[in-house]
């Protein structure tokens, strides 16, 4: 768990610092998008990992609780086993709710710093929209993409965008 944070901290600061490198060099644009996407990606993984390894001990507590019950006696072991399950269940429930929520953040995160990155390096073409709602943007090549709700470019033809913004 503390290599995790660790590496939460570590991805965060190296967000910070190309970040502040590319307004000063147009060149690494690309790879700060792709740092950004990867720094969003490793926070996700982490959270996920922090998530699972917290519901297996708390599955493994629960086990361990419904073991020693059973040992006191029949009687008291049926119903001490009955809480040792529903104290497994709970905590395999809590894990999968944990590792959920940390890859809905990782995706978030993911999003967010690419259309940052998107923003910074990328054109906005202006009064057009994607499908969904989202900006459109012209890379170096002249393409066009918009960022999903995963943080991936979604490349689109003229075709396929929208002349009226969605209202939310």
């Amino acid at each position: 768990m503390k290599n995790s944070l660790k590496l939460s901290f570590l991805a965060a600061a190296m967000f910070a610092a190309s970040q502040t490198f590319a307004q000063e060099h147009k060149t690494v644009d690309k790879r700060i998008g792709h740092a950004a996407k990867d720094v969003g990606h490793a926070t996700g993984s982490a959270a996920r990992n922090v998530g699972h390894a917290t519901g297996s001990a708390a599955k493994d507590v629960g086990h361990a609780t419904g073991s020693a019950a059973r040992n006191v006696g029949h009687a008291t072991g049926s119903a001490a086993k009955d809480v040792g399950h529903a104290t497994g269940s709970a905590a395999r429930n809590v894990g999968h709710a944990t590792g959920s929520a940390a890859r809905d953040v990782g995706h978030k995160t993911s999003e967010v710093a690419s259309k940052g990155a998107a923003a910074v390096s990328d054109n906005r073409y202006e009064g057009h929209w994607s499908r969904t709602g989202d900006n459109v943007y012209i890379d170096e090549h002249h393409k066009y993409f918009y960022v999903d709700k995963k943080g991936h470019r979604q490349f689109i033809t003229q075709a396929q965008m929208r002349t009226k913004r969605i209202e939310d």
